[in-house]
């Protein structure tokens, strides 16, 4: 049994003086695994890095200055629709407000003409009454007379109470002493450190 020992091979002696494999500090560097890299955008990635001025660019694929452009635009026409909507309504209610003035004078010609038959018919009726024709013509045109004079009356005294807008003047003539003394009123001038002031 002793020469089967001997006659083994890959005993244990034959193990223990085996030399190990041993590795350099810059092999065993070298055998890290590398850490993984960023890679290369893909053809069909279109993942990109957004920007305020990319932010601007993709709003409607215009920039922030021509959509203040078109803003002011639209606001523009719109303000020019509006006129031209109150242009059109007010051309209405001019055309409302002729068809009424016409409306009105022609109202006042019949009722002139009526005065004039009813005028007539009442001289007439004092005639009728046994009185003399140019009689009832006078007692008729007096009455039409005193109600002219009545109504003249009146208007005059509504004309002496119309006053010009005296708030107004008023606010007007402050207003023009604040710009005069305003324009009068020359600029301080800066002081010395004794007090006085430079001349």
């Amino acid at each position: 049994m002793a020469g089967r020992d001997d006659a083994t091979p890959g005993s244990a002696t034959d193990k223990d003086q085996t030399p190990r494999e041993t590795t350099e500090p810059g092999e065993a560097a070298a055998t890290r695994p590398s850490p993984p890299q960023a890679s290369p955008p893909r053809p069909g990635d279109d993942r990109t890095t957004v920007t305020p001025a990319a932010v601007d660019e993709r709003a409607d694929g215009r920039s922030l200055g021509q959509l203040v452009a078109s803003a002011t635009r639209d606001l523009s026409a719109l303000i020019r629709g509006e006129i031209a909507l109150a242009k059109a309504e007010l051309k209405q209610s001019a055309t409302a407000v002729g068809k009424g003035a016409g409306m009105f004078g022609a109202a006042a010609i019949l009722a002139f003409i009526a005065v004039l038959m009813l005028s007539t018919a009442a001289a007439y009726g004092f005639v009728a009454a046994g009185l003399h024709p140019a009689v009832g013509f006078v007692i008729v045109g007096g009455a039409w007379l005193l109600l002219a004079g009545l109504l003249v009356y009146a208007g005059l005294r509504s004309v002496r109470k119309a006053r010009p807008p005296e708030r107004t003047i008023h606010s007007l003539e402050e207003a023009r002493g604040i710009v005069s003394r305003g324009n009068t009123v020359t600029p301080s001038q800066p002081s010395t450190p004794d007090g006085s002031s430079r001349s």
